[in-house]
């Protein structure tokens, strides 16, 4: 947006601002939005966690007179009564904490705001640093890094957004209480590579269940998310997303371990075009170049005459 504004004579720290103030509004509404339902939540806890007992207490009902199992039903009472309500409120409790980072929130448009005013400092560096003959190939790894970073935060904020717009329609159509509030939720994870999906579902189908007094809802909803999970990985993603990073899906999932161990659910998602940036410059560094290979997407020899046949003369 910065680059498009300058493209217009705009003066560098004006574009900068206005940049900021639309990012900043943007984050605001949606947090501002997530806020009030999170207060929902949490004074609907009573009810929740009432729901919750009485959904155990036909589950020990099931398994000790319609299964015929023993009737030592101890553990599934140790979930009832005050250590519900110690639950429910601890999870929500740390969802609402989300607002102690108010702070660092308000200092991130700082942080963007400098970044983006002295962005031509790196280039200036490389200038100065390298002559001419190296100079061309490290401006050439740089254009390629802010390619893959670029395209993977625009595309991944597209797609989050259309899938949250997909989960809140389904929440809507099937009448599942705070909509906006799990559609956002189950965008979020559905970044986590592997594991998120899966657990949007647990959360939100465990959640229909208690509150719901029919099966057929939860069952909607499960069924529902899988189709909507469906399009969007493998019709939604691959158009807007496409293989900015180009890293195979081991490479994928060894990011996502170490990433969730340095920097927890933030380095779940932020290590993989990081992973993209290493494959770059593996590949341009002459001596580094065979190390790419342990994390470039490839195919088999079947797949490569399949896309590609061999042309016969004549």
């Amino acid at each position: 947006l910065v680059d498009w504004m300058e493209g217009k004579r705009m003066n560098r720290a004006l574009a900068i601002i206005i940049s900021v103030l639309i990012f900043t509004i943007a984050i605001l509404g949606i947090l501002f939005a997530l806020s009030a339902q999170v207060v929902a939540i949490s004074s609907d806890m009573p009810t929740i966690s009432t729901k919750f007992a009485a959904f155990i207490e036909q589950a020990k009902v099931f398994l000790v007179e319609d299964l015929g199992l023993a009737s030592n039903t101890d553990e599934l009472n140790k979930i009832k009564g005050d250590q519900i309500d110690t639950l429910m409120g601890w999870a929500f409790g740390n969802i609402s904490s989300i607002g102690q980072s108010f702070f660092d929130f308000f200092l991130l448009p700082i942080y963007i705001y400098f970044i983006l005013m002295y962005r031509d400092i790196p280039g200036k560096f490389i200038e100065e640093r390298y002559s001419a003959s190296n100079r061309d190939r490290i401006v050439k790894v740089f254009r390629q890094v802010q390619k893959v970073v670029r395209g993977y935060i625009v595309g991944i904020s597209l797609f989050t957004a259309i899938t949250a717009a997909m989960n809140v329609l389904v929440f809507l159509v099937l009448g599942v209480d705070y909509a906006l509030f799990f559609a956002i939720l189950v965008a979020i994870l559905g970044l986590v590579p592997y594991v998120g999906n899966l657990v949007a579902m647990v959360i939100v189908g465990g959640y229909t269940l208690i509150t719901s007094d029919t099966l057929l809802t939860p069952a909607l909803v499960l069924v529902l998310l899988t189709v909507a999970n469906a399009i969007q990985e493998n019709v939604i993603r691959p158009w807007i997303v496409g293989s900015s990073t180009d890293i195979n899906a081991f490479a994928v999932f060894l990011s996502f371990i170490i990433g969730a161990l340095i920097w927890g659910v933030s380095g779940m998602i932020l290590f993989i075009p990081l992973i993209g940036v290493v494959k770059i410059i593996l590949e341009e560094v002459p001596s580094l170049k065979p190390y790419a290979v342990f994390l470039k997407e490839w195919k088999s020899k079947k797949q490569v005459a399949v896309e590609e046949p061999e042309q016969t003369e004549g």
